[in-house]
């Protein structure tokens, strides 16, 4: 199972936060292999929004 919110979700799906940050400050609580699954699918990147999540 794993938990995760909207915002986190986003922040996740456009590369601003990688899966293990938001794992890490408790805005996605998952397994070390959902995590790692995660990583590997949505790599962080450098994003230009001025938007918050």
């Amino acid at each position: 199972d794993a938990s995760i919110g909207v915002g986190a979700l986003s922040e996740l799906a456009v590369g601003y936060r990688g899966a293990d940050e938001l794992a890490t400050v408790s805005d996605l609580d998952a397994g070390d292999h959902v995590v790692a699954t995660l990583t590997d699918a949505f790599p962080t990147r450098e994003t230009f929004l001025r938007e918050g999540f």
